[in-house]
């Protein structure tokens, strides 16, 4: 004989006190449980950047290299002459090759930054010597591009990096000529506030639109999206300003008129203390 077993009858669970609505009752994802996600994803996210840093820093500069030192052999000819094309040729392939090492180079320096791995060297230094260095880095370029650099006088001396401050006076120093027009001016100057030892870069070129001030410190950020090629940028030095000034625990903001030109005013304290704390702090 065969039994008939009758089919176990399923009812829909209803939330506590709507016993026949017939919904099923989802609680949300509890803080612990969110926090567990976003930690994970995290971590995952570190992970990556450092296996991408890696492979930029062992994989590509040491290809890089090779190509440059190779190009360089066939530039100079010590591989048998070139004809006019094919130097041609080699010139673009070595501009290509450099701004491909400017670009790993100043992507490594903003991990390292952003990693707090940038020990800082200070000591007392004339604004006036900081302002000679930079001008004479950049005066091949300025004059390429026909813009006329001068420096108010100072007898200002700022507590900080020496290296690193050039750096970023050399940084802000190309933006301006980058941007500037035949037979323009570009002119550095410092003040001293309270707080504050104020150096400005004005420059008289075509301006930032207000929307972008906030974010041309961002990294891999162009004004305009043709400006990475046209103007053989990466897109990195103001971010590396940026993060320079800031661990100087000091201030870096844009002002600008489009069409009439930007000012670039980096603040460092003055208070010395301050500046040594924020390395101890790392």
């Amino acid at each position: 004989m065969v039994s008939h077993i009758k089919p176990a009858e399923f009812q829909p669970i209803s939330p506590p006190g709507d016993q026949n609505s017939g919904e099923i009752s989802v609680s949300p994802p509890s803080a612990p449980e969110i926090a567990f996600v976003s930690t994970t994803k995290q971590k995952t996210v570190e992970r990556l950047r450092k296996e991408v840093m890696q492979m930029v820093s062992h994989d590509l500069r040491t290809p890089l290299a090779t190509v440059g030192n190779v190009l360089s052999i066939l530039e100079d000819g010590r591989a048998g002459d070139l004809s006019d094309k094919g130097k041609q040729l080699v010139a673009i392939a070595q501009r290509n090759v450099e701004r491909l090492v400017s670009l790993v180079n100043d992507l490594l320096e903003v991990e390292k930054m952003k990693a707090g791995a940038l020990s800082l060297i200070l000591e007392e230094v004339p604004l006036s010597y900081l302002f000679e260095e930079a001008m004479q880095s950049v005066s091949g370029w300025a004059q390429e591009h026909q813009v006329v650099i001068e420096a108010v006088p100072t007898n200002l001396e700022i507590f900080g990096d020496e290296l690193r401050l050039v750096q970023v006076l050399v940084n802000l120093l190309a933006n301006a000529i980058k941007f500037s027009s035949a037979g323009s001016r570009v002119q550095l100057s410092a003040t001293e506030t309270r707080e504050y030892f104020e150096i400005s870069v004005r420059d008289e070129g075509r301006g930032i639109p207000q929307d972008q001030l906030e974010l041309i410190f961002e990294r891999f950020t162009q004004v305009r999206l043709t400006d990475m090629n046209e103007e053989n940028g990466t897109g990195l030095g103001l971010a590396i300003c940026k993060a320079i000034v800031e661990r100087h625990d000091g201030i870096i903001k844009a002002e600008s008129v489009e069409g009439v030109g930007s000012v670039f005013t980096v603040q460092i304290p003055t208070n010395h203390e301050r500046i040594r704390l924020i390395q101890l702090q790392g």
